[in-house]
């Protein structure tokens, strides 16, 4: 976009036509006034270089008083910068990894169910800083938080049973654990997503007290309990004294009450997965309710075109010089 900043001084170009007609008017009488018409003739005729080239020091010194004025309107090409600026929040997905997440209520088990949709989760939240948790009697963290998500599905793809971790579900510890890392992250969204059946039966830390710890902290708990309500059947291998390991189909309880508090005291919401689609759905929910900040900036950057003008002119004067000391010269 071209913008002039003294656009008045256009006026100037009314004196343009004035100096070529004076011009043009001047060179008819200088040829009318030749004493021998027959001469006279032949050199209005001649369409030879000598008579082009006759006219080429006018022809220069035209286009430069043109651009003079031009300079002196101030020409501006304006360009526009857009930038974006980005303000994720922090996300701290824990997942259950207990004995119960084995049930195949939701095809193929609990776990893997989640863990699909998850997945997908993540990559849609391009700006947000996210971590991986799991617990089941204990808790650790299996990938911090990071905007690097390629690291976060690689942990999460490693995620399964870990025969080495302490049984049951310790929801509190692992809420708590959550808690410990975003709540030092002040005037910043501070989001969990906890994934469980519910059943609480492990773990020093009461889940209604982790609650309240991160009600405290501002952070904000999603929880998803996975299953149907009621009793399912989960494969649990154990150690029996006279047949050895055996894995047996035993019912296993989904305790809403506990994610539903847990929800509540810390402004959340708590959603009931019973399938693959269901869960994709709380998941598309959560995605909407937690926004990224995204906020756009314009700005327009003039630039001055008067040194490239000016530029130009000199270039003609210098070359309007050469060329009256060498081709142009008229020689005696």
């Amino acid at each position: 976009m071209i913008h002039f900043s003294l656009p008045f001084n256009a006026l100037l170009f009314i004196l343009s036509p004035v100096i070529l007609y004076r011009y043009v008017k001047n060179k008819s009488t200088a040829f009318n006034h030749i004493p021998f018409p027959a001469v006279s003739s032949n050199l209005k005729n001649s369409r030879s270089a000598d008579n082009l080239l006759s006219h080429f020091s006018f022809f220069i010194r035209f286009l430069a008083f043109n651009l003079t004025i031009l300079a002196l309107m101030r020409p501006q090409y304006f360009s526009s910068n857009a930038y974006t600026h980005t303000k994720g929040i922090n996300i701290m997905i824990a997942i259950d990894i207990s004995d119960s997440m084995k049930a195949k209520d939701i095809v193929p088990n609990r776990l893997s169910a989640a863990k699909k949709v998850i997945e997908d989760f993540i990559k849609k939240r391009d700006s947000d800083r996210i971590g991986l948790i799991v617990y089941s009697g204990d808790s650790y963290i299996q990938s911090p938080f990071s905007v690097d998500h390629s690291i976060v599905l690689n942990a999460l793809e490693q995620i399964d049973f870990d025969s080495d971790i302490e049984k049951g579900t310790a929801i509190g510890n692992a809420l708590a654990l959550a808690v410990s890392r975003l709540k030092d992250k002040e005037n910043e969204t501070k989001v969990v997503i906890l994934v469980s059946d519910g059943g609480n039966n492990a773990g020093e830390i009461n889940p209604g007290v982790a609650a309240d710890t991160a009600s405290a902290f501002g952070v904000k708990v999603y929880t998803i309990g996975i299953g149907k309500p009621g009793y399912s059947l989960v494969p649990i291998t154990y150690d029996d004294p006279v047949r050895g390991k055996v894995t047996e189909n035993l019912p296993v309880e989904m305790n809403e009450d506990i994610l539903k508090l847990i929800a509540q005291k810390t402004g959340g919401s708590y959603f009931n997965a019973q399938d693959e689609k269901s869960l994709r759905d709380i998941y598309d929910k959560i995605n909407a309710y937690e926004k990224t900040e995204i906020k756009q900036y314009s700005t327009l950057k003039a630039n001055e075109l008067f040194p490239y003008l000016v530029l130009s002119i000199l270039l003609l004067i210098v070359f309007e010089a050469i060329a009256n000391n060498t081709f142009l010269r008229i020689l005696p």
